[in-house]
């Protein structure tokens, strides 16, 4: 076998395992849990390994760079820079390896995706991955299930079309994303009928399951996304007849749809009360919290750890994301990364558009149309472009990893095409620069391989704790401190620990001290790691209060309000503690003050309050009695 055919076989293993990302994300609940991320990681280094055999065993391998990679190594630089000095590190450190990840994938696609092919493959699969999983958001909607494959979903989420995602938002932004590639390929591809009748039908599909999904956001993007390529379609002569056919069945079916579906309606209805959405409670919390932090921002995946301090009262869930991808780039990575990210986005899309007049084949012979699947492919980036900047203003698909890796991907692809429009973007080869390639991808492919080893078994670790029961404390006890030894900076891990004890201790009167004051020693070891979490500083003043050291208590309580007093939760055990002191008349305000934050589902301060209210008519009495 020659060296040639090895070279070949390589790059199609590289494309085969972009495809395997591609698929799976999606699929599996678009990739959150970090176990599934993981198989991403691990598919990107070994795509990473074997493009750097490639430069060994090809001399004649070059590397094409054009100038959004150069942001792409900027960005890269910068969340090596805050790892180092990052608070929680744990969270900097996953943070940052989606960043590796995705830079990765990325100069992966762009050199190695090149061939029309491969393109042609991954519209094709892309376009029958979205229209099966559009199906089965109909499916969902239609009949109110309450499952994405075996996991229940949230209450919230029953009545609308989620697909293989939890959020249907992040459905809609994935669907948002393959269909303008379908349409452009629809119209503008050179293509046979026969095709295009098949890429017609997943086109309806996917529209109809961006409709079930039930997300505003997702609505907004999606028209515009499709108004800007009937523009463009509207401008070459050739294309205007079927594009205006199209835009007009496509506006009649909505409307009727919209006219039969009470669900529709009511979403829609919606769009103007403010009240209803916690979004822009939340973004005002993320300006106030970038306004403290405005060069380099809270930190890589900090966000949600930083929130209680500025939490809003209508907030009372951790918001894990910004809610949107534009904001929460401010707020994580400050000024300096917003600018960085800014330019990397103007010189994509000016890449891209510069690419264009060199793929659009002119008609020639008498007229004669003549199609071009490049162009169509660049025409459907651009869409894909336009649906993901429009919906990232409402929601985060950026940090939704399945819908980051297809964005990468598609925006690689699309970025490739600017070595029609120039010869200067490939690097020359000098001397020894394959071996320094190599090298440098298999020293990345070692970190991602590593790291996610140690990710891997601390997960192998953890799982069994959370399938054990509330009565196998011992073993889960066990199970959780060896995670503890092996990643120490998981404070979450650590609070769960201590948690775990306090309940023990709680509900073991003949071990109640051991446990107890095991726990505070937990609690105190998560504070260490990250002194904003309020729950670390209710959690020690409990086990406190049990041991009978009250006093010692107040000040941990004390700690924890200031640290997030619009918690409900906190004011509410803030209230039993002082309860446990005998200081009635503060533990009702709290009481009353947790009912202020939190009306609805908040039973347990109505019930002490109802209880003191008890204790003081009893005391009434008696005083009153003869």
């Amino acid at each position: 076998m020659t060296r040639g055919q090895l070279d070949e076989y390589a790059e199609r293993s590289v494309f085969v395992l972009i495809l395997g990302i591609v698929v799976y994300a999606p699929l599996a609940l678009g990739s959150v849990r970090p176990l599934d991320f993981l198989v991403i990681q691990a598919l990107c280094a070994l795509g990473l390994v074997v493009w750097s055999v490639r430069f060994l065993i090809n001399d004649k391998l070059r590397l094409l760079f054009p100038p959004v990679c150069w942001t792409v190594l900027a960005f890269l630089g910068l969340a090596w820079f805050r790892y180092l000095e990052a608070d929680l590190e744990y969270v900097a450190r996953h943070e940052c390896l989606k960043i590796v990840v995705y830079a990765t994938l990325f100069l992966l696609a762009l050199n190695n995706l090149q061939r029309e092919e491969n393109i042609q493959w991954l519209v094709l699969i892309l376009t029958g991955l979205a229209t099966v999983i559009a199906f089965y958001a109909i499916y969902q909607f239609f009949n109110h299930s309450e499952y994405v494959w075996h996991f229940l979903k949230p209450a919230k989420y029953v009545q609308r079309g989620s697909g293989t995602y939890i959020c249907p938002n992040h459905l809609a932004g994935f669907l948002e994303m393959v269909l303008p590639l379908a349409v452009a390929v629809l119209f503008a591809g050179r293509y046979h009928h026969v095709f295009k009748i098949f890429l017609g039908y997943c086109c309806l599909v996917i529209l109809a399951g961006i409709a079930v999904t039930l997300s505003r956001g997702g609505w907004i993007a999606t028209a515009i996304t499709l108004f800007v390529l009937f523009l463009f379609l509207f401008n070459k002569r050739h294309f205007r007849v079927p594009a205006t056919v199209a835009l007009v069945l496509l506006t009649f079916a909505a409307a009727v749809t919209y006219q039969q579906s009470d669900k529709l309606q009511k979403r829609l209805q919606v769009v103007d009360q403010i009240k209803s959405d916690p979004r822009p409670e939340i973004w005002r919390a993320s300006w106030r919290m970038w306004q403290d932090h405005r060069l380099w921002g809270v930190g890589p995946g900090h966000f949600d750890y930083r929130f209680a301090q500025y939490r809003p009262r209508t907030i009372q869930e951790r918001p894990g994301r910004v809610h949107n991808d534009y904001l929460n780039t401010l707020v994580d990575w400050g000024l300096a990364g917003s600018v960085i990210a800014g330019l990397g986005g103007f010189l994509l899309l000016s890449g891209m558009w510069r690419s264009r007049k060199y793929l659009v084949r002119d008609a020639r012979d008498l007229g004669q149309r003549r199609n071009s699947n490049r162009a169509a492919f660049l025409l459907g980036s651009l869409g894909t472009v336009t649906a993901l900047g429009v919906h990232s203003l409402f929601d985060y698909n950026l940090h939704v990893p399945a819908n980051a890796t297809i964005a990468v991907v598609v925006l690689a692809l699309g970025t490739s095409h600017i070595r029609f429009a120039s010869k200067q973007y490939w690097i020359s080869n000098w001397p020894g620069a394959r071996w320094v390639y190599a090298t440098l991808g298999f020293a990345v492919a070692g970190l991602l391989l590593a790291t996610g080893m140690r990710t891997a078994r601390e997960l192998w670790i953890l799982a069994p704790a959370h399938w054990l029961d509330a009565t196998q404390t011992t073993e889960r006890l066990d199970r959780m401190k060896r995670a503890a030894r092996l990643e120490p900076g998981n404070f979450e891990n650590l609070y769960r620990i201590g948690e775990l004890l306090r309940t023990a201790g709680f509900n073991s009167p003949a071990q109640s001290d051991t446990y107890l004051t095991e726990a505070v020693r937990w609690f105190e070891a998560a504070a260490r790691i990250h002194p904003e979490f309020a729950f670390n500083y209710v959690g020690i003043g409990m086990a406190l209060d049990r041991l009978n050291r009250v006093e010692e208590a107040t000040p941990q309580f004390e700690a924890a309000m200031s640290l997030d007093p619009n918690n409900h939760q906190v004011n509410t055990l803030m209230g039993w503690h002082q309860i446990n002191r005998g200081d009635f008349l503060s533990a009702r305000n709290h009481f009353q003050r947790s009912l202020e934050i939190k009306w609805w589902d908040n039973h347990v301060p109505q019930r002490y309050l109802n209880r003191i209210a008890e204790l003081e008519q009893d005391a009434l009495e008696t005083n009153l009695s003869p």
